[in-house]
């Protein structure tokens, strides 16, 4: 439910100039940009980006704690819809090293074609 939310919030975001910067980019921009505004939204929470070859790509997030578990859908439904935007078919996220471990960081694993 929280997953789908975050979609419709950013579907409501993408509206305009911004849209078509996402409809433009590649996934690999796409991805790169919302690692960005995530960044700034989640401070003190350093984000890395590695992508890694054509359809896959891992975000980390160092910072998060147990109790910021249900971030995790948030996540995963906006990089969901705007990857969709940006014309990515076939979309898998998953976390690999989830928030609710409360490990050191948490991972996103991503793929598309």
């Amino acid at each position: 439910m929280i997953t789908r939310g975050s979609e419709v919030v950013i579907e409501k975001q993408l509206r305009g100039i911004y849209k078509v910067f996402v409809k433009l980019g590649s996934p690999e921009f796409v991805i790169k940009q919302i690692a960005a505004v995530h960044a700034t939204y989640f401070q003190g929470v350093p984000i890395e980006v590695h992508v890694q070859g054509p359809g896959k790509a891992v975000v980390r997030y160092t910072g998060f704690e147990k109790q910021h578990r249900i971030m995790g859908f948030a996540i995963i439904g906006f990089f969901k819809k705007a990857l969709e935007i940006s014309g990515a078919k076939d979309v898998v996220l998953r976390f690999t090293v989830p928030i609710e471990e409360g490990g050191e960081f948490a991972e996103l694993s991503i793929g598309w074609s």
